[in-house]
């Protein structure tokens, strides 16, 4: 069996960095990452960085939560540009997913 921390649990008083850390203090196989955390993160580190620090700890992403959809995304009143940035986001979620082993 393996445990998970589920970044929401600590939603406004850390970073993803602090998570990290403090998970794999704490003895957590898998970390849930917060999909708005991931991207403040990468406003600061490159994401080679991120997988480096995976590839080099016991803890190990499990997936990304917190990519939200609207009412009507994929509807016939879909915003052009609201369903773009989401899909943006969606794809940028599946590389850095890819890169860090998510």
């Amino acid at each position: 069996m393996e445990i998970s921390y589920n970044e929401a649990c600590g939603l406004g008083c850390s970073t993803l960095a602090e998570d990290l850390e403090l998970c794999e203090k704490a003895g957590f196989d898998r970390i849930e990452i917060r999909f708005d955390m991931l991207m403040e993160y990468l406003r600061t580190h490159p994401v080679e960085q991120l997988a480096r620090w995976f590839a080099e700890h016991h803890l190990k992403p499990h997936a990304f939560n917190a990519l939200y959809l609207y009412p009507e995304f994929l509807a016939e009143n879909d915003d052009a540009k609201r369903r773009a940035l989401l899909l943006s986001q969606f794809l940028l979620g599946c590389e850095v997913g890819a890169k860090i082993g998510a």
